[in-house]
């Protein structure tokens, strides 16, 4: 039972992990894009999207079945860098195999977006989700044992892990804080731009809002028939 807990714990952690390897929140996702000196994006309201839960059906890479290809480079991954989670995906996979998939899934996901980073800020990812993963275990064990001299050895070990996870945290956050500075600059150079060409954008804004709107028919729609009362009357019988 303490295994499968530490398999579940592990996979929920990889896929936090998974989460925090995209971008940082971003200043620019939620500022339109400029379009020239119109700016049409500045005024269109943004839209709201229905969140999904990972795993859920539909719900982009983490609901797609992975191919066999990338399940192999998953449990290759594993043997290398995680023996232990790989011992216990593989019994999971014949215990339980529809959650032995989820968790492959999720780690799919985690090493496709390590493959994109830099090798010292990859490592510092991986330094940082091993080392709290064993952290966790210690401190369960630290919970459970009478033995002082055990709880010193364990309370020295945790605390060594610990500045590791603090150190890899540190260069995971300098690269997120290099990337935000690079992104304000960029904010900052649309922002003076766009101040630059105000009559335009006022203009462009002003003509949008009186110019009559007309919806697109979607590829699917059927031409629709006019109403009686917009029919032109017949001529009368002679």
């Amino acid at each position: 039972m303490r295994k499968l807990s530490i398999v579940i714990l592990s996979a929920a952690l990889v896929a936090a992990v998974a989460v925090s390897l995209s971008d940082a929140p971003s200043v620019a996702r939620s500022a339109p894009a400029p379009t020239g000196t119109g700016d049409k994006a500045t005024t269109r309201p943004a839209r709201s999207r229905p969140s999904r839960r990972p795993g859920s059906r539909g719900s982009g890479r983490f609901g797609q079945p992975l191919t066999k290809e990338q399940e192999q480079e998953v449990l290759e991954y594993l043997k290398t860098k995680r023996p232990e989670l790989h011992k216990q995906a593989m019994s999971e996979r014949q215990r339980d195999p529809r959650r032995y998939r989820r968790t492959i899934r999720s780690m799919w996901h985690f090493i496709s977006r390590m493959k994109a980073l830099p090798p010292k800020l990859r490592d510092a990812h991986e330094v940082h989700q091993a080392t709290y993963i064993r952290m966790w275990q210690l401190a369960r064990e630290l919970k459970e044992t009478k033995d002082p001299s055990r709880q010193k050895e364990l309370r020295k070990e945790l605390r060594d892990l610990a500045e590791r996870n603090f150190d890899a945290s540190q260069i995971v956050r300098e690269h997120r804080l290099s990337q935000l500075s690079e992104e304000i600059k960029r904010l900052k150079a649309e922002l003076k731009k766009r101040a630059e060409d105000r009559e335009a954008v006022v203009r462009e804004m002003v003509d949008r809002m009186i110019r009559p709107r007309r919806r697109s028919p979607r590829p699917d729609e059927k031409p629709r028939r006019p109403h009686p009362a917009s029919r032109p009357a017949s001529a009368p019988a002679k």
